[in-house]
C-alpha cells in the first residue's frame, strides 16, 4: 500500500518536471484583452507554446493551426476547429480537434470557456485572449488548478500567417515575460512546408 503511494507522488513530480507545471501555486490575474468576438475568427497559425499537461495530445506536433467561426448549432458561440500534423508537414498524419468556445460573462468577451470533444469525454478548460491586433498576432492563455494542489498555465502565440513578424513577436514574449513567463520556456511549432487540410 505505501508502495503504491510512493510510486503515484513519484510519478506526479515527474509529471510535473515534464509539464511545467507548479505545486501550491495560483493561476496568476491577469489582465485579458476585451476582444471582438467576429474579428477574433478565421484561422490562428501556432507559433510557439509552452509545454503542459493539458497539451501532451499535441506532442509530436507540427503544422499546428485553429479555424474559428461561428458555431452553426450554438449561435453566439464559437466553432474551432484545431489541426495539426505528426511529425511530417507533408506526410504526417492530420489530427484534428473540433469543439466549441463561449465566453461565461458576456461583458468579457476575451475570457472564453473552451469545451472539447476527444471522443471519450467532453473536456472544458479556460481559454483566455490577453492581447491581439487581430491582423497579425494574438497571446491566448489557458491557466487550470487541479484540487487546489497543482497548477499547469499554457500561454500560446498565434499568429494570422505561418511565420510572424520577428518584432511583432519579440514585444509578445516581452509582454509574457511581463507576466511571469520565462522566454526559455516556449517551444516553437514547424510551420515551414506544411500541408494544411482544408
Amino acid at each position: 500500500m505505501q508502495v503504491n503511494i510512493i510510486l503515484s507522488l513519484l510519478a506526479i513530480v515527474f509529471l510535473a518536471t515534464l509539464s511545467h507545471g507548479q505545486f501550491f501555486a495560483s493561476c496568476p490575474d491577469v489582465k485579458v484583452q476585451k476582444i471582438e468576438p467576429t474579428k477574433f475568427l478565421g484561422t490562428w497559425y501556432q507559433i510557439a507554446k509552452v509545454e503542459s499537461f493539458a497539451t501532451l495530445p499535441e506532442r509530436n506536433g507540427v503544422c499546428s493551426r485553429a479555424v474559428y467561426t461561428v458555431s452553426d448549432e450554438h449561435p453566439g458561440r464559437i466553432a474551432l476547429n484545431n489541426s495539426q500534423r505528426i511529425t511530417d508537414p507533408v506526410d504526417g498524419k492530420s489530427k484534428f480537434v473540433l469543439g466549441e468556445a463561449y465566453p461565461e460573462d458576456p461583458s468579457e468577451p476575451g475570457k472564453l470557456t473552451v469545451k472539447i470533444n476527444t471522443g471519450l469525454f467532453t473536456a472544458t478548460a479556460p481559454l483566455w485572449v490577453l492581447s491581439t491586433d487581430y491582423s497579425q498576432y494574438a497571446m491566448v492563455y489557458t491557466c487550470v488548478k487541479y484540487f487546489h494542489l497543482y497548477r499547469f498555465q499554457t500561454p500560446y502565440i498565434l499568429s494570422r500567417t505561418p511565420v510572424l513578424d520577428q518584432k511583432v513577436l519579440s514585444e509578445v514574449i516581452r509582454r509574457y515575460e511581463d507576466i511571469g513567463i520565462d522566454k526559455n520556456t516556449f517551444s516553437y511549432m514547424r510551420q515551414k512546408d506544411c500541408k494544411y487540410d482544408v
